[in-house]
């Protein structure tokens, strides 16, 4: 091969992002960064930026359905 086959340009390359926690460079396809292990896609993290009675609303539901099923309703 020649020195000229070589060039600098990447256009082949993966794009990167920066990830919002650490700042370093992580291909645009990952879902967690490899240098401080935070998710990078929203989707990856399902309580974070929730509403709070979003979130309470959800276990007060699964409250509900663990306790019509267990029973405990029956001794009322």
């Amino acid at each position: 091969m020649h020195d000229e086959d070589w060039s600098d340009d990447d256009d082949d390359s993966t794009p990167v992002i920066s990830c919002p926690n650490c700042r370093a460079d992580v291909y645009e396809e990952a879902d967690v960064c490899p240098a401080c292990g935070e998710f990078l896609l929203d989707a990856s993290r399902p309580l974070e930026k929730k509403p709070f009675w979003y979130v309470v609303l959800g276990l007060l539901g699964v409250l509900a359905v663990v306790v019509l099923f267990s029973g405990l309703l029956d001794w009322l």
